[in-house]
């Protein structure tokens, strides 16, 4: 079956990872984006944190977090992180270089807000498609080494596939109709359409559909 139109049963496993991942937050009294932070709290708009990525998923996955100036900021948004994944050597188009994923939205308590997709000139990357991307998302893994930021992104990511993927199709549906009168590569480098799908996350309410039953105290 084609992997992009196989939606997965909801992944129990990821669901607890993520639920430990935040009770590991609640208990230092931080959060994702407080993790982030230089010890003096000292952020700057567009800054990317870290500096040199947060790098996992065997080293072919990154990621990094910013805000944007206000007036550039979506309703609730704090800021986001941008998901990477680098491009296999068995994909014939640019091995080895990064491709966008998707963009996770943070509200100012530092929790998620929601999921977007962009266009290419967002992040200067390659543009796959999402039946190229679909098997890098599901080839992700987590690995003792990860630091709790990390293993809370891989958390996110895997427990949130199915809506990744759905996001990834109508990211690309949008494109295709845009691009009906022009050419692709215009909109794919068009700032007026640079966010081309998006959903917003209800946490609580997925954590208890996944697992069937009340979320954990502390998550």
């Amino acid at each position: 079956m084609n992997a992009v139109n196989n939606l997965q049963p909801a992944n129990a496993a990821a669901a607890v990872r993520l639920c430990e991942c935040i009770r590991s937050f609640a208990s230092r009294s931080t959060n994702p984006v407080l993790e982030l932070l230089e010890p003096s709290g000292h952020f700057r708009e567009n800054q990317k944190l870290p500096a040199d990525f947060l790098r996992f998923g065997g080293n072919d996955w990154r990621s990094y977090y910013h805000c944007h100036r206000a007036s550039h900021r979506a309703a609730g948004e704090h800021g986001h992180f941008h998901l990477f994944t680098r491009i296999p050597q068995s994909q014939i188009e640019a091995p080895g270089s990064w491709t966008h994923v998707i963009s996770l939205a943070m509200d100012i308590e530092g929790q998620p807000l929601r999921w977007f997709t962009v266009n290419r000139w967002v992040t200067d990357s390659v543009w796959l498609d999402t039946h190229q991307l679909v098997p890098l998302l599901d080839g992700l893994q987590t690995l003792p080494e990860f630091d709790l930021v990390e293993r809370w992104l891989v958390a996110m990511l895997e427990t949130y596939r199915d809506e990744i993927v759905s996001l990834l199709l109508l990211r690309d549906a949008r494109v295709q109709v845009l691009a009906a009168n022009r050419c692709r590569l215009d909109v794919l480098e068009d700032r007026a359409f640079n966010r081309l799908a998006e959903e917003r996350i209800d946490l609580l309410t997925k954590l208890h559909r996944v697992l069937g039953r009340e979320v954990p105290p502390g998550s």
